[in-house]
């Protein structure tokens, strides 16, 4: 179980640094943009890969540091990544059927597995722990 927090860790790391640099990117072509709908859209971008950039830092830096609150702060990444990586193999296969859904899914498949893992294995852990309360109690 310690492996598998130090990969989600460093999993919650690895995103939170790419969403970070795509803030980056963002604010750069915020800078080089003069159509009002593209601006509109980088700004947006930019404070959405704000907010999910700080969500898996925090994640990684409470489940780096074994605070009480890494729990809930990997539940709440876990639910804003597999929103983030759903969504694009969702839209993909609405506009252009199964076959486009398939190719998306092969680049979001990992990620996405990653995300449902996660969220098995810590609320499998709660429960786990209601267990115990409920019996340690009759």
């Amino acid at each position: 179980m310690r492996i598998l927090r130090i990969v989600i860790g460093w999993y919650f790391a690895f995103f939170s640094t790419w969403c970070l640099f795509a803030v980056f990117l963002s604010i750069i072509g915020i800078r080089h943009s003069h159509d009002i709908l593209m601006l509109i859209i980088l700004i947006l971008l930019a404070v959405l890969f704000s907010i999910v950039g700080i969500i898996l830092g925090v994640a990684w830096w409470s489940n780096l540091k074994e605070r009480k609150s890494a729990r809930g702060w990997a539940i709440a990444a876990s639910l804003l990544n597999l929103l983030i990586l759903i969504a694009p193999p969702l839209f993909y296969y609405f506009e252009k059927g199964w076959d486009a859904f398939c190719q998306t899914e092969r680049v979001f498949g990992i990620p996405t597995i990653i995300g449902i893992s996660v969220l098995v294995v810590v609320l499998r852990q709660n429960s786990i722990r209601v267990g115990e309360w409920r019996r340690s109690d009759q």
